[in-house]
């Protein structure tokens, strides 16, 4: 499937795969906060349904529950829904011995289950990752550099459905900077004084 990957939308690769049916495995690896954040709910959205989400969620901490315990959690079945989500945070102090006992599940995960991994950073050079591209879905998700900050803009622009001036998502990037965050509260608040039909300008 995918591999590590930044584009205009980060998150784009993830949604064509929700949008089919959700993969059964993805690591989401990076240090841009808001947009591993926004994935991961993007995730819960798709995945789980509204009236049997507490039951059909589990969230770990790497550290505390050990591979024994994300095997557990993965392989059970979902109740009285079609999938489960088990999200793993701090996946990056997994141990080497348990990344190779995660990677036997790799090769062969459960189609139920939707497990998945953040960590800010790994080393993708690693057997267990070279597998996870193979079989999952893998997104590194890095602060964006100067250039891409329009791009993120105009996402976001498209997301709400609301169109831009030519230069509007570059002048909003040059004063806001590249708190992502920032930026798609700053572009959220803009909506609310333009009139409906109508772009946000540069003015």
């Amino acid at each position: 499937m995918a591999s590590p990957t930044v584009s205009l939308d980060p998150l784009a690769p993830l949604a064509a795969a929700l949008a089919t049916s959700p993969p059964p495995l993805v690591f989401l690896t990076g240090k841009e906060r808001f947009l591993i954040d926004r994935a991961v709910e993007q995730i819960k959205s798709a995945v789980l349904e509204k009236a049997t989400k507490d039951f059909n969620y589990d969230q770990l901490f790497a550290k505390e529950a050990g591979a024994a315990k994300i095997l557990a959690c993965a392989k059970t079945l979902p109740m009285m829904a079609k999938r489960r989500l088990v999200l793993v945070r701090d996946a990056d102090e997994l141990t080497a011995d348990e990344l190779a006992q995660l990677g036997k599940y790799v090769e062969s995960p459960a189609p139920e289950t939707c497990l998945t991994f953040l960590a800010e950073k790994v080393d993708l050079r690693l057997r267990f990752f070279n597998l996870f591209k193979k079989h999952g879905l893998l997104l590194k998700l890095d602060p964006l550099a100067d250039k891409q900050l329009p791009g993120f803009v105009e996402a976001e622009a498209r997301r709400l459905k609301v169109d831009l001036q030519p230069g509007t998502a570059a002048r909003l990037a040059e004063e806001i900077g590249a708190d992502l965050g920032q930026l798609a509260d700053a572009l959220e608040r803009l909506c609310c004084y333009v009139p409906v039909g109508q772009p946000i300008r540069i003015a």
